[in-house]
């Protein structure tokens, strides 16, 4: 039986969001054509991707990130990624408010912000080719001079391999998981990527859109931890059914989020009063 790693994020369930906050070039209305070297290419402002790296640029035989003028889900432009082909080997197209670095295959860098987000919303369209899974990721960040490391302070993320039905865009929304309840962030990092950010990863031709990206509502220093006593999952390991047990100081509706061992979100659903009970035969 394939084994699972269950991962249960806990987060409010809330309709009370503030307004939007701001993402530099969220809904990529702006770009600026590359002038330098033979490649030719737009990138968005505030933005980096696949087509500025050094590597697709002397390999220029596609365009790994284009200015979507035509299939968009607000205003005159949307960004369109595509998965591409390195000497043989598939990449991931990608874009990132951050520095891709080709070497580590990590995203550098990123958009200052001191804002505890809770919410990243946006809208996608995705067309997977041989179950290829998009990744769209969150992180706040801040840096710690006592490591000389960036601490990760919230993480979250929106993975799918289903297709998107008929030529419309989908919603997608983003709980920012908290890793650190006593710090604010000092750095904003998104990235936007057809299949994991690795050479060798996914299949050419695989295709993801995404439009206008924004954060909504703020979360405090004192987060959702305090009102938690303890957490309790069990069996474990388990192969069938597993039980969720929350004891809480006062209540609050929460939901469980469910991730295999790659990192796709397999399920959610709210949690219920004292235990509830999951099925994950399938």
């Amino acid at each position: 039986m394939k084994k699972l790693a269950l991962f249960a994020i806990l987060t409010y369930l809330s309709t009370g969001f503030m307004s939007a906050q701001t993402i530099p070039n969220g809904g990529f209305e702006d770009w600026t054509a590359n002038t330098t070297g033979t490649y030719a290419y737009e990138m968005p402002d505030f933005w980096k991707t696949t087509d500025s790296i050094s590597l697709a640029a002397s390999l220029g035989t596609i365009h790994s990130a284009i200015k979507e003028g035509s299939e968009i889900h607000g205003g005159s432009y949307a960004i369109k990624l595509i998965g591409w082909l390195a000497l043989g080997s598939p990449v991931p197209g990608a874009a990132s408010n951050g520095d891709i670095d080709i070497t580590t295959q990590t995203i550098i860098k990123g958009t200052p912000d001191t804002v505890r987000h809770r919410v990243l919303n946006g809208f996608y369209r995705y067309i997977p080719i041989g179950g290829d899974n998009c990744y769209i990721i969150a992180t706040l960040l801040k840096w710690n001079s006592t490591t000389s490391q960036r601490d990760t302070i919230a993480f979250g993320q929106f993975t799918t391999n289903t297709a998107s039905g008929g030529l419309g865009y989908s919603p997608f929304t983003i709980d920012m998981a908290y890793n650190d309840w006593t710090q604010n962030p000092d750095t904003m990092v998104i990235l936007l990527t057809t299949s994991p950010l690795l050479i060798g990863s996914g299949n050419f031709g695989t295709v993801l859109y995404v439009d206008d990206l924004s954060f909504t509502g703020v979360v405090g220093i004192n987060g959702p931890e305090s009102i938690i006593n303890s957490v309790d999952v069990y069996p474990s390991p388990a192969s069938s059914m597993i039980n969720i047990r929350v004891d809480l100081k006062k209540v609050k509706p929460l939901q469980y989020n469910i991730y295999d061992i790659s990192g796709k979100h397999v399920f959610s659903d709210v949690l219920e009063p004292n235990d509830t009970r999951v099925n994950i035969s399938q």
